[in-house]
């Protein structure tokens, strides 16, 4: 799965970043400089959140 740069490359390493759809589909990847806190895993959790 492509990063959040669009860069298809291998896992750098474990602590690269997925966001996981309700049914366990991944469906974002933040490389591991990417700070827990950024706004763009911010985005996609909040976009791909179960509604309540």
């Amino acid at each position: 799965m492509p990063d959040a740069g669009d860069e298809a490359v291998d896992i750098g390493w474990n602590v690269e970043k997925w966001v996981i759809d309700g049914t366990g589909t991944p469906v974002a990847r933040f490389r591991s400089r990417t700070q827990p806190a950024a706004l763009s895993i911010e985005a996609e959790l909040t976009e791909h959140a179960p509604h309540r």
